[in-house]
């Protein structure tokens, strides 16, 4: 026999029925902002009336686990209609993640997305699974979509019975799911979202441009990038990834060559974004490229003059280095190549010291790093603190620490119930299975977490020693045509005389900034603040111009030029 609910329940399941509106004759079921503190539920006319005082109770009494799993039961053994049963399997998910069983919670909404769709049967109690799947990703990001779920939920985007608001949902997870096709790429799948997510605004774009971008069609994705960055496309759920979205957007800009247009575009990055030395050093090739030195040189110095210094950003150094050269000034391109060595080779000797079960298990440095014991540089340290997957993988790591002791208590609590009721062993038949694979399952995620930490680690290393190369290449250069400088100095010695006489450059303030002397000790770090740093152009004159506007007035023509030439000077990068 069942209990019957108290008056309570039914008194706030009338209330709650009234306030959210009687359904239409041809509006079916529907739970609006699933696993949410705003849950509600619309119930279609067909709907039994105790059954709908059932599922209304779980949301007018803020019910607990156990009692949401109570009525998720009784709903779904129910014979009345498929509504009911729909409602119910629902319903003992959501129990679960009430009670912060997130991991079980997911598999139980996955199995209701996954199991084949019978005919007639309505479809919001896995739409209403698909929100809260939604919810946990954002909060969880190692919790994706599976290449399981994806056949069905293409499938349901063709069901003339799910509304916009639905199908909007299911557009966001196929976007989620692209997000993760690209990592580990099954260009069958992914054409295959593409191809369902059809002409939905925004998210479609989105996962055309992360295809064209994987394989490398920069023609195709760059007018895509320009509607989600220029044009606004991006849907709000992945306004976080604008930032990163801009520079892919700039890189392929980049790489078809429209320099311009990719500066102009890392302009964009704001300046309390997490990824602005990124955007900083990539402005600073793009400039480079583009021939507007100074400009490069001022980007580089945002990352080598203020706090900024303390993020990884190698290539800085030598693009300001390559510029200063570029304009003969040899003392300053020096001091940057000896700024890299500096900051950078403490991090190759670290490397090169490590052991290979360190390189293989840095999670270990990692940890003891942040008891402030030491053993890795700060670079390392913070480069990998910053690592949107690192970070993804500790809050699993996380989650499943208390996810353990939730399922220790909820299975040893006394629950309110007749002795042996098929609804309580139901509900604790899971947990002891989920308390024992905690521990394998945080093994795996240690596992994860030392695979991309190891990957950024390897990354780091190539990158500073392929650049490290690059600096002793260019200080042999710098060395040779400093050489070559001051020998033509000695030739020209009224040249600095000459020079003293030249009318100041006029420029605007608010693009300029006075950097002063360039530190050659990344641990000097010059008080400049958030509003300071940005696009701003270095206060460098170009030696190169100088000495080509001395020559055309003292000698005049190309004789003369061939008089006072510098005999090896700076190299002209429009002839590279």
């Amino acid at each position: 026999m069942k209990k019957p609910l108290p008056l309570a329940v039914l008194i706030a399941s009338f209330v709650l029925t009234v306030f959210a509106g009687p359904a239409r004759a041809d509006e079916p079921t529907r739970v609006f902002g699933a696993c949410t503190d705003d849950e509600r539920i619309r119930f279609a006319d067909t709907f039994p009336a105790e059954e709908k005082s059932w599922a209304n109770s779980v949301i007018a009494d803020k019910m607990g686990g156990p009692e949401i799993f109570r009525v998720g039961f009784r709903l779904g053994q129910s014979k009345v209609s498929w509504d009911v049963r729909e409602m119910g399997e629902y319903l003992k998910a959501r129990a679960y993640f009430r009670e912060g069983l997130i991991h079980l919670a997911y598999q139980m909404f996955q199995t209701q997305l996954i199991t084949p769709l019978q005919q007639g049967v309505p479809t919001f109690g896995r739409v209403a699974a698909l929100e809260c799947m939604l919810k946990i990703q954002r909060d969880f990001p190692t919790l994706g979509f599976g290449h399981a779920m994806i056949p069905n939920l293409i499938n349901y985007m063709k069901r003339p019975d799910l509304d916009s608001l639905a199908k909007e949902d299911l557009a966001k997870a196929l976007v989620i799911r692209m997000k993760e096709v690209v990592n580990t790429w099954d260009e069958k799948e992914a054409n295959a979202i593409v191809a369902a997510l059809g002409n939905m605004p925004g998210y479609s774009v989105y996962a055309q441009a992360l295809m064209n971008q994987r394989n490398g069609q920069y023609a195709k994705a760059i007018p895509l990038w320009e509607r989600i960055v220029e044009g606004g496309e991006l849907p709000s759920l992945f306004a976080e990834d604008r930032d990163t979205l801009t520079i892919l957007y700039a890189r392929d800009l980049y790489e078809a060559k429209k320099y311009d247009k990719s500066a102009d575009i890392l302009r964009r990055v704001p300046r309390d974004s997490n990824y602005l030395a990124q955007a900083l050093s990539d402005l600073s090739w793009a400039l480079l490229q583009a021939n507007k030195r100074r400009e490069a040189i001022g980007a580089a110095f945002n990352i080598q003059k203020s706090l900024l210094t303390r993020v990884y950003a190698p290539e800085a150094p030598l693009v300001a280095s390559i510029a200063l050269h570029e304009m003969c000034q040899y003392a300053r391109a020096l001091k940057n190549a000896v700024f890299f060595k500096k900051k950078y080779y403490p991090v190759l000797i670290w490397y090169n010291k490590l052991t290979p079960s360190q390189r293989e298990h840095p999670y270990g440095l990692l940890t003891t790093a942040l008891r402030k014991k030491g053993g890795v540089p700060n670079l390392v340290l913070l480069e990998w603190l910053r690592s949107p997957e690192y970070r993804a993988y500790q809050l699993e790591a996380n989650l499943l620490f208390d996810e353990k002791k939730a399922a220790y208590v909820l299975y040893s609590q006394r629950v309110n119930a007749a002795k042996g009721a098929a609804w309580l062993k139901e509900w604790k038949t899971p947990m002891p299975k989920f308390y024992n694979e905690v521990a394998p399952r945080q093994r795996q995620v240690a596992k994860n977490m030392n695979a991309v930490l190891t990957f950024l680690t390897n990354r780091i290393a190539k990158q500073v020693a392929k650049m490290a190369e690059n600096v002793q290449l260019l200080e042999v250069e710098i060395f040779d045509h400093a050489g070559e400088d001051m020998v033509w100095r000695n030739v020209n010695p009224e040249y600095q005389a000459w020079l003293n006489d030249q009318p100041e450059e006029k420029r605007q303030k608010d693009l300029y900034w006075e950097w002063g002397s360039m530190p050659t000790d990344p641990k000097s770090i010059d008080e400049i603040w958030e509003d300071e740093l940005g696009w701003t152009i270095g206060s460098v004159q170009d030696e190169c111009k100088n000495k080509e506007k001395y020559r055309e007035e003292k000698f005049g023509g190309k004789a003369g030029k061939s008089q006072a030439a510098l005999p090896g000077g700076a190299p002209d990068p429009a002839k590279q």
